[in-house]
């Protein structure tokens, strides 16, 4: 049975995962982009790359929608926290997911859910991080 949420006026369903999902991928190192970006389409998913914080939200502010914000903790400028923290603020349906080298240490200045894909990884790795991601598919109002 699927649960039913309603956020800011709008009904959602959390379903399972597709199979398919459409991915932000922030990463600025060129050649790890690269390589994400190839796991992500070995996964069957659509992905558009950024290299900083401040491409990426270029990028959320234009006309993809994304489902999953896959961001380096450690970025020039803008970090990958604050990216999350601002795609939070703005109400993008955007799940979260933290890549970095680093132990990422449980941050209180974090206040939204987020997942976590220690560097390096491998490609069933990734997969198993991304199948915990549920995306909210919007239901018509007379559907509740």
């Amino acid at each position: 049975m699927d649960q039913i949420r309603q956020d800011g006026g709008s009904t959602y369903r959390l379903g399972d995962v597709p199979n398919r999902m459409h991915i932000l991928v922030v990463e600025d190192n060129a050649d790890v982009l690269l390589m994400l970006c190839e796991l992500l389409k070995i996964l069957g998913h659509t992905f558009r790359g950024a290299q900083s914080g401040e491409e990426a939200i270029d990028l959320l502010s234009g006309a993809d929608i994304f489902d999953v914000l896959l961001t380096d903790v450690t970025l020039p400028g803008i970090s990958g926290i604050e990216l999350a923290k601002i795609a939070v603020k703005r109400n993008f349906p955007i799940a979260i997911v933290f890549t970095s080298g680093y132990y990422l240490a449980p941050n209180a200045s974090i206040n939204f859910p987020f997942l976590t894909l220690p560097k390096p990884y491998t490609l069933s790795q990734l997969k198993e991080v991304l199948a915990k991601i549920h995306i909210r598919t919007e239901i018509p109002k007379s559907a509740v």
